[in-house]
């Protein structure tokens, strides 16, 4: 019942969209895509926005959160895999925020790979659960678009809450598949 709810959801949110932004949306696949595959070091954030508006404790220090998953697992390979997670986020969205650097690449590559990963899992083990994921999923595309619509304190607040829904959907998905 979830996942038909999830799905008329999703159809209706798909149907609303105008051509104008299907094409942004398009446009921020195209980015994700680029920052993922040949752009690693990029900090992928706005050339415009200033330093105070882009490393903020709520959008980057909330990338420690990725920790708590580690909490809810008995296997030590997941529980390192986590706290990594936590500390190339905190890294890439907070310290190195303002410029290039590695952690930007690290931390996309390894947050597509955890998000695809548990996805996956749910959907074997505990597919009651899969829904859970488009919470952080929607908050990430609702991040992009802040800052496609160049609103830096709004970014700030939806990446945080990214974080954190993320972080506790990990929780949940560690926890039941362990």
């Amino acid at each position: 019942m979830l996942t038909t709810l999830t799905a008329t959801l999703l159809l209706h949110t798909a149907a609303a969209l105008k051509a104008p932004q299907l094409d942004t949306v398009a446009t921020s696949l195209r980015e994700q895509i680029r920052v993922r595959t040949t752009d690693l070091t990029a900090s992928n954030m706005p050339p415009t926005w200033t330093l105070e508006e882009v490393r903020a404790p709520v959008s980057g220090l909330s990338g420690a959160l990725f920790a708590l998953p580690a909490a809810c697992t008995p296997d030590p390979a997941e529980q390192a895999l986590w706290i990594f997670q936590a500390l190339v986020s905190v890294l890439a969205d907070y310290v190195y925020i303002g410029g290039p650097s590695p952690a930007h690449g690290v931390d996309r590559v390894l947050a597509s790979f955890n998000f695809l990963r548990l996805a996956f899992l749910l959907s074997q083990e505990a597919p009651e659960l899969f829904a859970l994921g488009l919470v952080p999923a929607a908050l990430f595309v609702y991040a992009q678009r802040m800052k496609d619509q160049d609103r830096p304190e709004d970014w700030q607040l939806a990446h945080g809450l990214w974080h954190a829904s993320g972080a506790a959907v990990a929780c949940a998905a560690t926890y039941s598949i362990s």
